[in-house]
C-alpha cells in the first residue's frame, strides 16, 4: 500500500512549510500552553531527525556530480536522468519529496513538461505541493517567467553556487513551529 501527503492528514512534521489546511485548523482550536508546546516539541524533534530529501533531475553528467557533491552533505539526493523517470519516481513515492530541482532541457521529457506532469499528479492525488526549483543553462530573459508558467516555484542559473543553491532551497524548505506558544 503506497502512502499519500493529503492536506487534509496531519502528519510530522506539521509545519506552514508542508501543509497549510492543518495548520490553519489546529491555529483556530483553543490549545492549552503545554499542548501547544508538546506540538511543538514533536515537530522540532522529527524535522531534525530526518534528512530533508531532494529529487535531482539532471541529464549532463557533470552537473549531475557537482550538484550531488554539494547536496548530498544536507539532503538525501534521489537523481533522475531526465524528466520522464522524475515523474515516474514521483508518481511511485510522492511522499519521499521534499523539494525537486528540475533541470529545464532535458532529452524525452524537459523539465517544463515533467513540472507539469508532477503537478497533475499532484492535483489528481490532492498531494501537498512539493516546491519545484527549475535549473536553467544560461540566465536568458523569460527564464523565470518560462519556469514560473509551468508551475516552478523558482528557478536558479547554472552554474549555481553553493552559497545560493543552499540559500533558495532553505526558502523553500523553511519550516516554522506550527503554533505560537506565546498566546
Amino acid at each position: 500500500m503506497q502512502l499519500r501527503r493529503r492536506p487534509e492528514d496531519i502528519h510530522k512534521p506539521l509545519s506552514q512549510c508542508r501543509s497549510s489546511k492543518p495548520l490553519q485548523r489546529l491555529k483556530e482550536m483553543k490549545l492549552s500552553s503545554e499542548v501547544k508546546s508538546t506540538v511543538n516539541k514533536l515537530h522540532d524533534s522529527d524535522n531534525s531527525s530526518r534528512k530533508k530529501s531532494v529529487l535531482l533531475v539532471e541529464d549532463n553528467d557533470f552537473n549531475i556530480a557537482v550538484m550531488t557533491a554539494l547536496l548530498q552533505s544536507r539532503f538525501e539526493v534521489t537523481e533522475a536522468r531526465n524528466g520522464q523517470v522524475a515523474v515516474d519516481l514521483f508518481s511511485r513515492e510522492p511522499a519521499k519529496y521534499d523539494l525537486i530541482l528540475m533541470d529545464c532541457q532535458m532529452p524525452i521529457l524537459d523539465g517544463f513538461e515533467a513540472t507539469k506532469e508532477i503537478l497533475r499528479i499532484i492535483k489528481k492525488e490532492h498531494l501537498v505541493k512539493v516546491p519545484i526549483v527549475g535549473l536553467t543553462a544560461s540566465a536568458m530573459e523569460g527564464d523565470r517567467e518560462k519556469c514560473i508558467a509551468a508551475g516552478m516555484d523558482d528557478y536558479l542559473s547554472k552554474p549555481v553556487s553553493k552559497q545560493v543553491l543552499y540559500q533558495t532551497i532553505d526558502q523553500w524548505l523553511q519550516c516554522t513551529p506550527l503554533i505560537d506558544t506565546h498566546t
